[in-house]
């Protein structure tokens, strides 16, 4: 099993996972260049994707699929109930063949991955995490979430590798300068969730992952080393073989 993600954060996100055979990229939220570069950087070839997964239908995780729809020939699984919007922002019509749907809590198969999708608490459209399993090797994968629901901990034991949200430290978004509306968002159950949140869920499970890579970190209202610092507080490493720190700006790459 291979993640690399090639952004995470709020100005962009994407990550290319390779089960057996079987390449997926999650999100289009970047440049079709940053793309580019990132598969060059996998060794792996644009057709031999065989999906992007769209999770949810903010900009930073859609931004870049209408020039990725326009200038290449990737198929698209995408959630049912924003699949309207996110067709006509792919500039697609109706029924093309390279668009297909999935429902929360239902199985699908691309090629030889499992793939389940299940709801998370945020403020678009049928936002989902992803669990993927192929070769024997489980994955999941979970950003954008303001609350850990009471299945979420179930969902995510057992799993090789988990991609997980460690978005801010509460108390540094109480004093930052953003306006309060958009304070009350991040903080509510339908915004992001924090450092303390995300190790609680992590060091709660009975059954810990292989490696975990926290990611879509605030640029402002937290860092790599202070998410870092709260993992060593609550004794990670004991749990955890590997643990990594995506970044907006950089290549981030966990192997199994």
């Amino acid at each position: 099993m291979r993640l690399i993600n090639f952004a995470s954060g709020s100005k962009g996100n994407s990550t290319l996972v390779t089960l057996g055979e079987t390449h997926l990229l999650i999100d289009c939220g970047i440049s079709f260049r940053r793309l580019q570069l990132g598969l060059n950087f996998a060794g792996v070839a644009l057709d031999d994707i065989e999906a992007v997964i769209i999770t949810h239908t903010h900009s930073d995780h859609i931004g870049g699929l209408p020039v990725w729809f326009r200038k290449s020939h990737l198929k698209f699984l995408v959630p049912e109930l924003a699949a309207r919007s996110i067709v006509r922002m792919a500039g697609a019509g109706n029924g093309d063949g390279r668009f297909a749907y999935f429902r929360a809590g239902r199985d699908y198969r691309l090629a030889d991955v499992e793939l389940n999708a299940f709801p998370v608490s945020h403020d678009a459209p049928e936002t989902v995490g992803l669990k993927l399993v192929g070769e024997g090797e489980r994955l999941a994968y979970v950003t954008d979430l303001g609350v850990v629901a009471e299945d979420i901990p179930r969902l995510l034991e057992r799993q090789d590798v988990i991609f997980l949200e460690a978005n801010h430290e509460p108390e540094l978004v109480a004093a930052c300068s953003y306006p309060a509306l958009t304070k009350k968002r991040i903080l509510g159950p339908r915004g992001h969730l924090s450092n303390q949140q995300a190790l609680a869920l992590l060091t709660g499970l009975a059954f810990p992952p292989r490696a975990v890579v926290f990611g879509h970190l605030s640029e402002n209202n937290n860092s790599p080393e202070l998410l870092q610092s709260r993992a060593v507080e609550c004794e990670l490493e004991r749990r955890v073989e590997h643990v990594a720190v995506a970044s907006q700006r950089r290549v981030t790459s966990v192997e199994l």
